[in-house]
């Protein structure tokens, strides 16, 4: 990326590996906010609300469940990119995030954007749309990414100079010592 200072900035994109990774970490923390919050409907209804059957008495829960499914689908990448400057808890453990094609940091209306194509990106079901257009597109971007003019990087780690003590050679200390 050139800056208009003519600063030439290198980011490390991911690729469909590290990026399948990081939303198989997601999509499991999700089905496990999922599913409790389902048990905790299913006690609140009670017993009757286990046979499926009857949806004229479950029509409340079915309806809650569904809202909230959506809103834990949509809600969560698109907050989690918003407040965690470009990263949800998958991205973060594999060591990715999200900023915009020029190397600024992701703004709210492309994490709404890209996030909202993610219904489109995971037909049929298993992300194979999303996987398709990653593999395919030179710089890894799925259909949400192109919308939204965004790429997923590699975060590098920062080397802390502090952490790593100096080592003063044995003879050197036999000499400050006299």
């Amino acid at each position: 990326v050139q800056t208009p200072e003519n600063v030439s900035l290198e980011f490390e994109l991911a690729g469909s590996g590290s990026r399948g990774v990081a939303v198989a970490i997601d999509m499991i923390i999700q089905g496990i906010v999922v599913s409790i919050i389902s048990i905790i409907l299913l006690v609140i209804a009670g017993e009757s609300s286990m046979n499926l059957l009857l949806v004229q008495e479950n029509t409340l829960y079915i309806v809650i469940a569904l809202l909230l499914t959506f809103v834990l689908q949509f809600g969560y990448f698109f907050l989690f990119e918003v407040f965690m400057k470009g990263a949800t808890p998958g991205k973060k453990i594999v060591g990715l995030k999200v900023i915009m094609a020029n190397g600024e940091p992701i703004s709210v209306t492309a994490a709404l954007i890209r996030n909202f194509i993610r219904i489109g990106d995971m037909l049929p079901g298993i992300y194979a749309v999303g996987v398709i257009t990653v593999f395919f597109s030179s710089k890894y971007m799925r259909v949400g990414d192109i919308a939204a003019n965004t790429v997923v990087v590699k975060v590098r780690k920062k080397k802390n100079s502090l952490a790593q003590p100096s080592v003063i050679p044995v003879e050197s200390r036999s000499l400050i010592l006299s």
